[in-house]
């Protein structure tokens, strides 16, 4: 809880920093609220596109919620060699928004984390 506390604290002031929402997202799964995790750890690649290690968080939550097919989508973005995987924010954002088209709309909107 305090840990929740705290991110929620820093994601108030710097809601566009990459490593706050990640941060985020992985409190969030730790606290076993994987749905909620997702928001965040979806803002932090858009964020940052490059990051492998918040694509295996998103395949870890999608797969916690019983969503197999994206898991494997964001999985597969990890694994692919680095000539497949996306280069700029909209390659990016084209891979996660195949991978979350079926995907149940997300309960948490961060820009409105209290």
């Amino acid at each position: 809880e305090l840990a929740l506390e705290r991110i929620q604290r820093a994601f108030e002031i710097a809601p566009s920093d990459v490593e706050v929402c990640d941060s985020y997202g992985q409190v969030l799964l730790k606290c076993e609220r994987p749905k909620e995790a997702i928001a965040f750890f979806e803002r932090a690649l858009r964020l940052s596109p490059q990051r492998n290690e918040t694509r295996k968080m998103l395949a870890e939550c999608y797969a916690a919620i019983g969503q197999p097919k994206i898991s494997e989508a964001y999985q597969a973005l990890v694994s692919a060699p680095a000539a497949e995987s996306p280069t700029n924010d909209s390659a990016s954002e084209e891979a996660a928004t195949a991978a979350t088209k079926s995907a149940e709309p997300s309960e948490t909107n961060p820009e409105k984390a209290e």
